[in-house]
């Protein structure tokens, strides 16, 4: 059985902090777009954005540290 040394391990994140950084990242998303559109429209696609954008900063954070750890 292989030793693993434990200062290699990548960092963790806890429920709590994976929560905070997705709505870190999904408030920062801001409407844009036309002022022609209606309110729903624009509203419709701030939310497609915001969670689209949180995911991805999501996966990317658990995919690296997936990667990270010793297989």
């Amino acid at each position: 059985m292989e030793v693993v040394d434990k200062s290699k391990l990548p960092y963790v994140y806890a429920a709590d902090e994976l929560i905070s950084l997705f709505l870190t990242t999904y408030s920062r998303e801001e409407a844009r777009g036309s002022t022609a559109e209606p309110a729903f429209v624009k509203q419709k696609r701030l939310e497609i954005k915001r969670i689209v954008s949180s995911g991805k900063a999501i996966a990317s954070i658990l995919r690296e540290m997936a990667l990270r750890m010793p297989f």
